[in-house]
């Protein structure tokens, strides 16, 4: 850990909780109470940050963190936040090989709709870490969403192709990851029909991949 995560290390604990509670706990009523708790989380871990001495954040690691950190919190809403993309656009200028920052501006940028921008910045971050599992899951998202939205691409073949390669390159890095599995069979329908609803081996893949998705999951649960 270098020093500057040292300095932020309690912060960043709180921010990889939230990560988790936002992506994975799902045993609350309702969709508000989520929300409404992870609002008392963000307010919990920015009180903690902001108590780091200013002396503390002054070295450009250090302001890098502190920004990365900031704008990460602040972007855990799932609507655009304009404060957070400032924050996150500062942090990698200052310091290009938090691979996180790159992440979370990329997912900041396309809540605003800019699909290129944010594969740019996912582009990015795997140039700092080629084998990163969430980076390239991210990319592979984006491309096959960039396949199927309102605004017409010019090249839908190749980028769905790129789509199914990058997901495949992260179920290459953990091939007990359900998710993963789960979007290469997304991606593998969404070929099927980007490539004009001829090439049945798509659609074989596409099946092949959901069994596992579902098995993957099944395996583990907490029970087993």
């Amino acid at each position: 850990m270098s020093s500057s995560e040292n300095v932020f290390a309690e912060v960043i604990e709180v921010a990889k909780f939230i990560d988790e509670f936002r992506g994975h706990y799902f045993a609350l009523p309702s969709y508000q109470e989520k929300i409404d708790l992870l609002k008392d989380q963000i307010e919990h871990a920015l009180e903690k940050l902001d108590a780091i001495p200013i002396e503390k954040r002054e070295s450009q690691d250090e302001a890098a963190m502190y920004l990365y950190l900031r704008g990460k919190l602040l972007d855990v809403s799932p609507a655009y936040n304009q404060e957070a993309e400032r924050l996150l656009t500062d942090a990698v200028k200052l310091n290009s090989s938090v691979v996180d920052a790159w992440i979370c501006l990329g997912t900041c940028v396309w809540k605003r709709g800019d699909l290129d921008k944010a594969k740019s910045c996912f582009n990015s971050g795997l140039e700092q870490d080629p084998n990163n599992k969430q980076l390239l899951l991210q990319l592979s998202v984006l491309e096959r969403r960039q396949c199927i939205g309102a605004t017409e691409v010019e090249n839908p073949v190749e980028i769905i192709n790129d789509c199914i390669k990058h997901v495949k390159e992260a179920i290459a890095l953990d091939i007990q990851d359900g998710i993963s599995w789960y979007i290469l069979g997304n991606s593998c329908l969404t070929a099927y029909f980007v490539t004009g609803c001829w090439d049945i081996n798509m659609l074989l893949q596409s099946l092949k991949a959901y069994k596992n998705a579902v098995s993957m999951h099944l395996a583990n649960l907490p029970w087993h």
